[in-house]
């Protein structure tokens, strides 16, 4: 899906790219059918994503435990103007792949990044 955002758009660097839980979590939404508004919390870039937790002690499919390192599926809410900002662009470039992914679908037909950002624009000035 980036690679496909990357040819119509332009190259992102992680800090700018929505993180893999997200991306996953909207795409399972659009496939059941049932779209939901995100958390904040949730709308994660794919840098902070590969931070990884401090290991923990899981069990494993076969029942044995391991160590196990997860990335990131959640940060905390923004705090200030630009923090929001900042999370919905992430929010409009997500769409714009899913979007672009997903081109005979008529619900996202006019759900693009351009939307995204005249909403911003419109809340933040």
């Amino acid at each position: 899906m980036v690679a496909a955002y990357e040819d119509a758009h332009e190259e992102l660097e992680d800090k700018q790219t929505p993180g893999q839980p997200w991306l996953e979590l909207k795409c399972q939404d659009i496939a059941d059918g049932k779209l939901k508004a995100e958390s904040l919390k949730q709308m994660i870039s794919a840098e902070e994503a590969t931070d990884d937790r401090t290991p923990t002690l899981r069990f494993k499919q076969d029942g044995s435990l391991g160590w196990s390192k997860s990335p990131i599926s959640e940060v905390a809410p923004p705090t200030t103007s630009e923090q929001l900002r900042y999370r919905f662009k992430l929010t409009g470039r997500l769409w714009e792949m899913i979007r672009l992914q997903n081109p005979e679908r008529p619900l996202l037909k006019d759900y693009t990044q351009s939307v995204w950002l005249k909403h911003v624009e419109w809340i933040l000035g």
